[in-house]
This record gives structure tokens, C-alpha cells and sequence, in this order.
């Protein structure tokens, strides 16, 4: 099994390049070079990897040192090789890490630091393809269009640069592997939802954690941190995104002027019967005293529509809220709009102003399927 490139070698670049350049600082831009290596290609079915302790390693086995290699185990590979090693520190208690290594048949042996540098170039590899994506997806975006002003946005100049300084470190990579739930999490929503509306003194949003919704219909509601917010908040307006079983979102949004507490669910999909439920249940938190008035649930329409597809729930979730807030409304949605529209809520919304988020908006569109559609779209 050839473990030499001699393209690298020529570079003199070998996994010990790969370990000075990954030592948790890296961006985008000093992590492109480490494109140039390749996976082992395996012809044939490999046999199991043996893990073995290396005290009792034959002197015919030695450990392969990081700068003779310039080939990565593919990543099924080092998954086999990962539960390889937790049995065996099963059957040796107390076994360090680090005082184990892995045969692979018909390659080498690796130590498992090696192994695990290896991990972490394929993650970061995985984040360098997305944000090529990206950057390719960013010049696909045709913003002409007639959005009333309040919708209007202009490619950003510097958000290329931005992308390649993202600091591809563990927490960011992680961040990125959430994507492949097709969903964006809590955390980027209330990113996004802050700062459309955190400058708004009448809208307060509340975090998208404190109420979810599973599939078998079960609601989890955070009763004593959403009842201490709601007694302590003034504004008129309360919205809630609601995250249905990790992969949908619908909304609940309050007016307390008009004890109104409206419903949403961008697919009118069977999430309105929970989300309805969930409603009732905040409806009882609402109430400071028992003389108030109660708040009537009534489910909220939108003149963009049902959502057509399976990934831009957030959109129209966060375009309900400026709609439910007082932007103007845009009409029935289409391909190009949602494009459009996507591109200012995570590129200009929340990259802007913030290198640390722009991760946010790679992590959705990619695994969404959304990038394939808008070629699609701009070869109809």
C-alpha cells in the first residue's frame, strides 16, 4: 500500500506538516494547503484493525513516524480503529490512550495520536470544501429584485475575506457538524434573531431552548425560566421560536397590547397541533394576576405561503417575526427571493459584523441541499 506522494514529498510536506499547521489556531486560509493530501486508497476490502498495547508489540511492527507519511486513513477506517481502541482499554483497565496502537493490515502501524490527527484533518477538510461551497454559492446570489427597502440588501465586499479567517478550531468544526441535521440549532436562530430585533425596545425574543417539541407530539416547556422572563419583560411583542424534533421550526409570537398569541408553521404540517398545545401552556404564564384577561391563540398566515421545500423553515420562521413586527410584506415567495433572502439573514445579518458567526450561515445552506438548487436554478 503506497504511503508516499511524491508531489508532497517533493514539498517536503508530510502528517508532520499536517500537526504543525493544526494546532487549534488555524483559519480557512492556512488550512487550504493540507488539500493537497489524499486518502489511501484501498483497492480491496481491508481486514479488521487490531489494536495492541505497545509494550507488547513484536520488534517486526514498529510505529510509523508522522514525517514517512503523507496518505490519511479514510474516515470509516478511523472509526473502526477508534472502537478498536475502547476495546481494548475495556479488557485492560486503566489502559491509557496513548499507550496503545493500531495495525492495519496491508498499511502500517499508527499510534494513536496519529490516528487522531488524522480525525481532525479530515473535520478541518470538511469545513475548507464547505466554505469553498460557499464562497462559489455567494457568487451565484443574483440580488436584483424589487424588496421593498426594508428587505433590500448589496453584496458584501469583505465577506470572502471573513470567510477564510474563520478560526477553523474544535468548537467551530463542531458547529459545522451539527449542519448535517439539515436544521439550525438554538443557538444560531437566537444569533440571528438578536440581531434583527435586538435593537427593537418592543421585541423581546425568548431562547429557543426553553420549549421544544419532539416527534411523538411531547412538549417541554421550561416553566419557571420562561414565567420569571415573561413577569419581568414590558415589551409589547414576545416572540418564540419553536424547534419541532431538531429538523423544523415554527413559531409562536405574543402581542400583548392586543392579548394575541399567534401560531406558525411555515409547512401546516402536523407541528401546529404542538405548538398549539405549547401555546396554551404559555397562555397560563402570560397571566401576572388571575383578573387579567386571557390571550386568544389564533394561527398565523403569511402572504409568501407554504413553504415548498424541506430546509428554508428558519426563513420563513424569521421573516414571520419581521412580518409580525411591522416589515412590509413581500408577496408569494419564490427560488430567487428565498435566495435572496437567505443571503441577508445569515450572510449580512450575522456575518457583518462578526467573524465568529459566519460559521452559522455555511453550517445550514450546505447540508440543506441549497447550494445544489441554486445552480440548478441559475442554469433554468
Amino acid at each position: 500500500m503506497t504511503r508516499m506522494d511524491s508531489n508532497l514529498v517533493n514539498l517536503n510536506m508530510s502528517l508532520a506538516s499536517v500537526q504543525n499547521i493544526l494546532t487549534g489556531s488555524e483559519t480557512y486560509a492556512t488550512a487550504k494547503s493540507l488539500q493537497q493530501f489524499q486518502v489511501f486508497g484501498l483497492k480491496t476490502k481491508l481486514k479488521p484493525p487490531k489494536a495492541h498495547t505497545i509494550s507488547s508489540l513484536p520488534g517486526s511492527k514498529l510505529i510509523i513516524d508522522l514525517d514517512q507519511l503523507h496518505r490519511v486513513l479514510p474516515m470509516d477506517c478511523l472509526s473502526i480503529c477508534d472502537a478498536k481502541v475502547s476495546a481494548l482499554q475495556r479488557k485492560f483497565v486503566g489502559l491509557a490512550e496513548k499507550a496503545v496502537a493500531v495495525e492495519v493490515t496491508g498499511i502500517e502501524v499508527f499510534s494513536t495520536p496519529t490516528l487522531m490527527l488524522m480525525k481532525k484533518w479530515h473535520r478541518v477538510m470538511e469545513a475548507v470544501s464547505r466554505i469553498d461551497k460557499s464562497k462559489e454559492w455567494i457568487q451565484c446570489i443574483d440580488l436584483k429584485n424589487d424588496f421593498p427597502k426594508h428587505f433590500e440588501v448589496e453584496h458584501s465586499d469583505d465577506l470572502f475575506k471573513k470567510l477564510e479567517n474563520i478560526p477553523l478550531n474544535r468548537e467551530s468544526i463542531h458547529a459545522l457538524d451539527l449542519a448535517a441535521r439539515g436544521c439550525i440549532g438554538d443557538d444560531t436562530m437566537c444569533v440571528v434573531a438578536e440581531k434583527l430585533f435586538g435593537t427593537d425596545p418592543n421585541v423581546t425574543l425568548i431562547d429557543p431552548s426553553h420549549l421544544g417539541i419532539i416527534l411523538n407530539g411531547e412538549i417541554t416547556v421550561n416553566t419557571d425560566n420562561i414565567t420569571a422572563f415573561l413577569r419581568a419583560n414590558s415589551c409589547d411583542v414576545v416572540l418564540i421560536p419553536v424547534n419541532c424534533n431538531r429538523n423544523h421550526w415554527c413559531s409562536i409570537m405574543v402581542r400583548s397590547s392586543s392579548r394575541e398569541v399567534h401560531i406558525y408553521d411555515p409547512m401546516s404540517s402536523k407541528y401546529v397541533t404542538f405548538v398549539r398545545a405549547a401555546a396554551q401552556k404559555l397562555i397560563h404564564l402570560l397571566r401576572k394576576t388571575a383578573d387579567e384577561p386571557s390571550y386568544s391563540v389564533h394561527l398565523y398566515s403569511s402572504d409568501v405561503g407554504v413553504q415548498y421545500d424541506s430546509y428554508n423553515c428558519d426563513i420563513y420562521v424569521l421573516l414571520s417575526f419581521e412580518h409580525f413586527t411591522g416589515a412590509p410584506q413581500l408577496g408569494r415567495g419564490d427560488k430567487k427571493m428565498l435566495q435572496c433572502l437567505r443571503y441577508r439573514t445569515y450572510a449580512c445579518a450575522t456575518a457583518r459584523n462578526s467573524e465568529e458567526h459566519i460559521k452559522t450561515f455555511i453550517m445550514h445552506w450546505e447540508r440543506s441541499r441549497h447550494y445544489k438548487r441554486v445552480k440548478k436554478f441559475k442554469s433554468d
